[in-house]
C-alpha cells in the first residue's frame, strides 16, 4: 500500500515563497525567517525544518517564537496586520473571495 500526498512539504513552500518574492527582498526574508504556529511545537520541527532549508539556501539561522503561547502568534500577527489601516490595500470583500477574484492572487 503506497501513501501519496499532494501536500507540499513545508520547505518547499518556503522555497516557492522565496522564489516568488522580489528579489531586491529575497536576502531581508532569508535573514529574517520566523518559524511559528502550532507546528512549531512539534519536537524537532525547527531543527528539521532549518536542515532541509539549508541544504538548499545555505547558512540560514531560523528564529523561533519564544512566546508562551506560540501556536496562536501567526494568527495574532495575521490580526494585527488584518486591522492595520496600512494594509487597507489588500483587504478584499465576501463577495470577492466566492466569485474567485483574480485580484486575490494577485497580492
Amino acid at each position: 500500500m503506497s501513501c501519496t500526498s499532494e501536500v507540499m512539504p513545508i520547505q518547499d513552500m518556503v522555497f516557492s515563497v522565496l522564489d516568488d518574492t522580489d528579489p531586491s527582498l529575497r536576502n531581508t526574508f532569508e535573514k529574517n525567517m520566523l518559524v511559528t504556529g502550532g507546528n512549531s511545537n512539534l519536537s524537532g520541527f525547527d531543527a528539521r525544518l532549518g536542515f532541509e532549508i539549508n541544504q538548499k539556501l545555505g547558512i540560514v539561522k531560523l528564529k523561533t517564537s519564544g512566546t508562551f503561547n506560540r501556536k496562536f502568534d501567526a494568527f495574532a500577527g495575521g490580526a494585527v496586520m488584518a486591522t492595520n489601516p496600512r494594509f487597507i490595500w489588500s483587504w478584499y470583500s465576501s463577495q470577492e473571495y466566492h466569485d474567485g477574484s483574480k485580484r486575490l492572487h494577485e497580492l
